[in-house]
């Protein structure tokens, strides 16, 4: 058996797009642009690393960069 990484990846992106908006409305009625796009960003990296690993790359020091 072998998993459709795509469909994964398409599933994580989708749930963590919904997640990123919501949290950037946590603190404040009127996010702004930036940090919607931030809160957004930080939802798709956390759920894409819950569920991939990338060897030989340092992805925790560029997610950090964020």
């Amino acid at each position: 058996m072998k998993a459709n990484e795509y469909k994964i990846l398409c599933d994580c992106i989708e749930r963590a797009v919904e997640y990123g908006y919501n949290r950037a409305f946590k603190h404040t009625d009127k996010p702004t642009r930036t940090e919607i796009n931030n809160a957004m960003a930080n939802a798709i990296l956390n759920e894409i690393c819950e569920y991939f690993s990338f060897e030989g790359d340092n992805h925790d020091e560029t997610y950090n960069q964020l």
